[in-house]
């Protein structure tokens, strides 16, 4: 898990991210995810759709529950 600190509303928020393995990042490169649980169940190229089928899948999970991120296709740099 990588915690990951920031602010919403002034509020200070505390949010841990799951480590993804290479294989799930090649799989899911380029591509929005949604995870619950430390599990990825839900991907595509549209973060609102991924969201929508997040919680059409876990209906009863309060929001702030659900992680979405984005991961990279392998040939993006940062320096």
């Amino acid at each position: 898990m990588v915690s990951i600190e920031g602010k919403v509303m002034n509020k200070k928020i505390l949010i841990e991210m799951p480590e993804l393995s290479k294989d799930v990042q090649k799989k899911y490169a380029g591509k929005c995810i949604a995870i619950v649980n430390g599990e990825v169940i839900a991907s595509g190229s549209n973060s609102l759709v991924v969201f929508k089928e997040a919680r059409r899948k876990y209906p009863d999970k309060p929001t702030n529950e659900i992680i979405l991120d984005y991961i990279p296709k392998e040939d993006f740099l940062i320096l």
